[in-house]
């Protein structure tokens, strides 16, 4: 498309019919590349494409980054543990007291066989619910509690006394001296044949985890 140009001014008459596509300066003439002067030599021209003006944005397309490693897992919450003991004393009791040991006498070994000959100062817990409710039920004679505790730091009789622990099953962790009512969480009523009767009761006294 033709344009009406005036020398006088140097300039174009009518704006570029390719509107911001040729300029910001629409009625710019066309400059004259062989005018262009470096008189001090400042402005760098090396061979090839490097007097053409170079785009310092990056294209969109590099600037996506992917996260190529494998995705975890989702993992579950820390499950808890606890301690079992099986008892034929009353919650009241238990609650209000706690569990007490027999005796002074600290000897792993000897508490493994009988804890009350000597008297133990251990009190027998286990980490097996199964092997607690055999004492809950007094060995399938009577009506008793399996007593829910705390994982509180006790001794692994297996662990330390090893080949010479003679009741392995029953996973025996005892506690010295006491343990604390604040440490039971509750107590379930169980059957002569160590099923459960269907309900919990919860310790007012214990503390939360």
């Amino acid at each position: 498309r033709h344009r009406y140009y005036n020398p006088d001014i140097g300039r174009y008459l009518t704006p570029d019919p390719v509107r911001l596509a040729g300029g910001i300066n629409a009625y710019q003439y066309v400059p004259n590349p062989t005018g262009w002067v470096d008189p001090l030599g400042l402005s760098s021209c090396p061979g090839a494409d490097g007097c053409k003006p170079q785009s310092t944005i990056e294209s969109p397309t590099k600037q996506i980054k992917v996260d190529e490693r494998s995705p975890s897992a989702p993992t579950s919450h820390r499950k808890r543990s606890y301690l079992y003991r099986g008892d034929l004393r009353e919650p009241d009791e238990i609650f209000e007291d706690g569990f007490e040991s027999r005796g002074s006498s600290t000897d792993l070994f000897l508490h493994s066989l009988n804890n009350a000959s000597p008297p133990s100062n251990f009190v027998p817990t286990s980490t097996s619910r199964k092997q607690a409710l055999v004492f809950a039920s007094g060995y399938g004679f009577e009506e008793g509690f399996l007593y829910t505790l705390k994982r509180i730091p006790g001794r692994d009789v297996n662990k330390e006394l090893g080949a010479r622990s003679k009741h392995k099953n029953e996973m025996e962790i005892a506690i010295p001296e006491r343990i604390d009512t604040k440490d039971i969480l509750g107590a379930s009523p169980v059957n002569e044949d160590g099923t459960f009767k269907g309900y919990t009761i919860l310790n007012p006294n214990r503390e939360y985890p």
